[in-house]
């Protein structure tokens, strides 16, 4: 439904939601979702038959692929607080992993260490800093997407996140903003104030939610965040995380937000 990349893309955040390979299959057939968030394990994991065939199934489905936690997400969240060895050689596995995506023809990955674990030390960041610069190189040569996440309601002011990236100024870095759409914040302020300037900075948009207690994506929070990514002209992907004991909400959830894709599909791409 939406097969051009030069507009936003849309599908579900497997590897964030942590949904194993064999489950991701019943998802490849969505007309609404031109993007999926598939865990390390697919392109790392090269002698699994069910894992390869989905690799080229999802290829062959011709989404938009991107990469989730290109790190083990334990280590990337407590690399900042590491002793100077431990963030060098974590830095050179990195840019290693970056190499091997680019060969996969992968071009956007996450490094699962949230900005808003950085944004109260200035040791922190100038490490984090320090880190994507021995990424950097892969980055440019390969153009890729290094997207960095960060909560929507943030309880940092965004001018902090904002300063974090203006300082950064590494071309490929960018942020995936997990927007919160039932937090109480979310339904009293306008999305654009809530994602501010920090739209030019996204390299990607998640809807993360609980949904196991009864909540359910809807139309009226999905559509201001796509009015204000359409603003500044995002090409980046939009997609869905219901957090849920085994999965067991995703299959509904991911129904009801196609449905929504569906029903805004001309607000899209007007």
């Amino acid at each position: 439904m939406f097969a051009d990349y030069e507009i936003m893309t849309f599908g579900v955040a497997f590897s964030r939601i942590g949904m194993t390979p064999a489950e991701i299959r019943d998802y490849l057939d969505f007309s609404a979702f031109t993007a999926m968030e598939l865990p390390w394990e697919i392109f790392a994991e090269p002698t699994d038959q069910e894992i390869i065939k989905l690799r080229k199934d999802a290829v062959r489905s011709g989404k938009n692929i991107i990469c989730g936690s290109l790190m083990d997400s334990r280590l990337s969240r407590g690399i900042i607080f590491a002793e100077d060895k431990f963030q060098k050689d974590f830095a050179s596995q990195l840019a290693n992993a970056l190499q091997f995506l680019a060969s996969c023809g992968i071009r956007t990955a996450t490094l699962d260490c949230p900005l808003e674990n950085l944004l109260s030390s200035e040791d922190a960041q100038k490490d984090m800093q320090q880190i994507l610069l021995t990424a950097a190189p892969v980055l440019v040569r390969e153009k890729m997407t290094l997207l960095l996440p960060c909560t929507i309601p943030a309880a940092s002011p965004l001018s902090n996140a904002l300063r974090f990236m203006r300082n950064t100024l590494i071309p490929g870095v960018k942020l995936k903003l997990e927007v919160m759409p039932w937090h109480p914040d979310f339904a009293k302020t306008p999305a654009a104030d809530l994602l501010g300037n920090l739209l030019f900075e996204a390299g990607s948009v998640v809807f993360r939610y609980d949904a196991d207690c009864g909540n359910r994506i809807m139309k009226e929070q999905v559509k201001p965040v796509i009015a204000a990514l359409k603003r500044v002209n995002f090409t980046g992907t939009v997609l869905l995380a219901p957090m849920s004991q085994r999965n067991r909400m995703a299959y509904p959830e991911a129904c009801q937000f196609s449905g929504i894709l569906e029903e805004l599909k001309d607000f899209i791409l007007s």
